[in-house]
């Protein structure tokens, strides 16, 4: 994998269908977050190095497009 993705992020290893299952049940346990929280929760998740994490930023913030306004639009670039 790490040949896949050029040596251009350290990643935990951790394959889309079972990254998406532990973010599902975490909001099962813990709720959603919610448009407000969007914003910080992006910006600590991208701060940190491996790949997986910034993919669940994506996700998240994928969820929340339709309610997302204009001040969320440098969360996307």
């Amino acid at each position: 994998m790490s040949a896949c993705m050029k040596d251009r992020f350290p990643f935990f290893g951790i394959r889309t269908p079972d990254r998406r299952e532990l973010v599902k049940e975490h909001i099962a346990r813990h709720g959603p977050p919610t448009l407000d929280e969007l914003p910080a929760i992006s910006r600590s998740v991208f701060a940190l190095p491996q790949r997986e994490l910034h993919q669940v930023a994506v996700d998240l913030l994928m969820k929340h497009a339709k309610r997302s306004g204009p001040d969320h639009l440098p969360l996307l670039e």
